[in-house]
């Protein structure tokens, strides 16, 4: 009787065992649990630099709009545009500056822009 072993020169089982793929998922569930916490700090992190670029980009705004009309605007200047899901607001406003406020909403970490003290601040 000829077997496939026989006849091929090898045998012909094929394949991982048990173990060795409940050893592959470990490893896998390991690396994933290693990984998902340091996918959520980097997205926070995203998430502030973005609230802290929308609120340079309302000064840089507010001054250009001090510029052309020799005031600021309690309102957000017609020509900011904010990004999506970070709210940015002026605060108050005073003869000699502005204060203005930016957070991501899905950001524990609120800014501040002082003008009259030079810039950002983080509350």
């Amino acid at each position: 009787m000829v077997t496939l072993k026989s006849f091929f020169g090898k045998s012909q089982n094929k394949g991982f065992t048990l173990i060795e793929l409940m050893i592959v998922v470990a490893i896998i569930g390991i690396l994933a649990a290693i990984a998902v916490p340091q996918l959520n700090q980097y997205r926070a992190k995203a998430q502030d630099v973005t609230a802290k670029a929308d609120l340079s980009n309302l000064a840089l705004t507010m001054e250009n709009y001090y510029v052309d009309y020799s005031t600021y605007t309690m309102t957000l200047p017609p020509d900011f545009v904010t990004t999506t899901l970070v709210v940015t607001s002026v605060t108050n406003i005073t003869i000699s500056g502005f204060t203005a406020t930016s957070s991501h909403q899905n950001s524990s970490n609120t800014f501040t822009w002082l003008s009259e003290s030079g810039g950002l601040w983080q509350n």
